[in-house]
């Protein structure tokens, strides 16, 4: 089975991104598709959603599913090259309810199935 692959789109209701002296946020909505969930985290690439020069300093990720998913997640800027961070690496972890990392295998179907919000910030 192949792994899962990130979608990212436009947060319904919200800006496409709002900036200040420093930074520019980008707000989305991303969805999993269904496939093989790899340790470390599944590869999120901002290249095509965003005009950064640079790696996101800052990743949040929630449920915004009602009732919110028993999984949460976490970017990883880590997942890719470590030394060479780019705005194409770094990777969308999934954990349970419990706090671990969910294990390799097949993506979780309330993982397919949850709308995650993400909110990516990048140095201007």
């Amino acid at each position: 089975m192949a792994n899962s692959v990130i979608s990212l789109s436009a947060l319904p209701g919200a800006p496409a991104c709002s900036i200040d002296s420093r930074t520019v946020t980008y707000y989305f909505q991303a969805r999993f598709g269904a496939g093989s969930y790899v340790l470390g985290g599944l590869p999120i690439n901002f290249a095509s959603a965003v005009i950064a020069n640079g790696a996101p300093i800052e990743v949040r990720a929630f449920s915004n599913a009602s009732p919110p998913s028993v999984y949460t997640y976490q970017f990883n800027s880590n997942q890719a090259d470590a030394s060479a961070p780019s705005i194409a690496t770094g990777g969308l972890q999934i954990f349970g309810s419990g706090g671990t990392e969910q294990v390799a295998g097949a993506t979780p179907a309330g993982v397919v199935a949850d709308t995650i919000t993400v909110i990516a910030k990048f140095a201007r």
